[in-house]
């Protein structure tokens, strides 16, 4: 519902620049491992 997306905007927003960092670190991996 609308409670539960609003809690996970939220979240994700607080965890965005973790997120940012570890697509960094996949992406990085994946163009070594080509």
């Amino acid at each position: 519902g609308d409670l539960w997306d609003a809690q996970w905007r939220r979240w994700v927003g607080s965890h965005r620049g973790i997120w940012k960092r570890e697509a960094y670190v996949v992406a990085a991996v994946r163009l070594v491992c080509q």
